[in-house]
């Protein structure tokens, strides 16, 4: 999953997303290499999320949702996007639900002014 946090000015914005890193690493959800998590990462107010499932996508997104409520967060669901990778990424598979609002599945993405 990728997307936009819609929260506080920049200079806070590393104290609200601290929480959420924090809560992603201690689930085990997401993407691990050597004892380093990379589940989660955060650039400027860009959240970009890895997992090897859809299921584990959901439970990290589901994550999200309860820090979104704790923290009064709104996550901009129109600018947040999934994206599969790998050799079954065209077929068809669970929605991604983020917030109660369905993810939009896409072929790729701009990342830091990268194309995906």
């Amino acid at each position: 999953m990728y997307g936009r946090v819609v929260a506080c000015p920049q200079h806070f914005f590393a104290i609200y997303i601290d929480d959420l890193i924090t809560r992603l690493k201690a689930s085990k959800f997401g993407c691990c290499s050597n004892g380093v998590y990379y589940g989660c990462l955060v650039y400027a107010d860009d959240v970009l999320l890895l997992s090897h499932s859809v299921q584990v996508m959901q439970n990290m997104l589901n994550i999200c949702g309860s820090y979104a409520g704790d923290f009064d967060v709104q996550f901009n669901c129109v600018k947040s996007v999934a994206m599969r990778i790998g050799s079954r990424h065209n077929y068809v598979c669970a929605e991604l639900i983020l917030c109660g609002r369905p993810l939009t599945y896409v072929s790729s993405i701009i990342y830091i002014y990268h194309i995906c």
